[in-house]
């Protein structure tokens, strides 16, 4: 999608991309901007993206320069992101240009980005399929909650183990022909071990 400001600050598409609800960064917005507002000249300033979504809820983001420019305009763009595609019917959209030191140059005028309703899947599939999905993410959610995060040693019954929250992972490791007296696990062959990187002390 092509949007350019024209040099009256209106927004005009020149080139327009059918959005459907739920989209995540398959397209760009590319935004061409005048070089020069006056005498300022606009590369050296920000744009900020403002919209509106069809529920009222309003977001900013910043736009991405792109040094090479098009046709005598200046290129900034923006993924099509699941911030912008949230709700299906129209966003309102405006641009922002600040410049560091000066604040607000310029502002646009509004246009109106459409995007279309798409089907939820899963209010098709049979309970069969539905079943699965749920599987999987109970899977996922248990290697999540049994990945290991951490390591205890009981010097008491001298066993190593993983655990995950605090909760034990696997089982533990018997490390008493490891360990001796003083709670120093020796790696070296043959004792004792002079190197600080051949012991790890509890």
């Amino acid at each position: 999608m092509y949007i350019k400001v024209t040099d009256s600050k209106e927004l005009l598409m020149t080139i327009p991309t059918t959005i459907y609800c739920g989209e995540a960064n398959a397209d760009l917005i590319t935004f061409l901007i005048p070089m020069n507002y006056g005498e300022r000249n606009l590369a050296d300033c920000m744009v900020a993206m403002r919209y509106v979504l069809p529920s009222g809820i309003g977001h900013s983001e910043a736009l991405v320069y792109h040094p090479e420019p098009y046709k005598n305009y200046l290129q900034f763009t923006t993924p099509i992101n699941t911030r912008l595609t949230a709700e299906a019917g129209e966003i309102t959209l405006w641009l922002s240009v600040f410049h560091f030191d000066e604040g607000v140059v310029l502002k646009t005028s509004e246009i109106i980005i459409p995007v279309s309703p798409s089907k939820n899947i899963t209010e098709y599939l049979p309970v069969a399929d539905l079943e699965q999905i749920d599987q999987l993410a109970a899977k996922v959610a248990a290697l999540e909650t049994n990945k290991a995060d951490d390591l205890t040693y009981d010097p008491e019954d001298k066993m190593l183990q993983l655990t995950a929250g605090g909760t034990p992972v696997g089982k533990a490791i018997d490390m008493s022909k490891m360990v001796n007296e003083d709670d120093v696990i020796d790696f070296t062959p043959v004792p004792p071990a002079d190197e600080p990187d051949a012991v790890i002390h509890f």
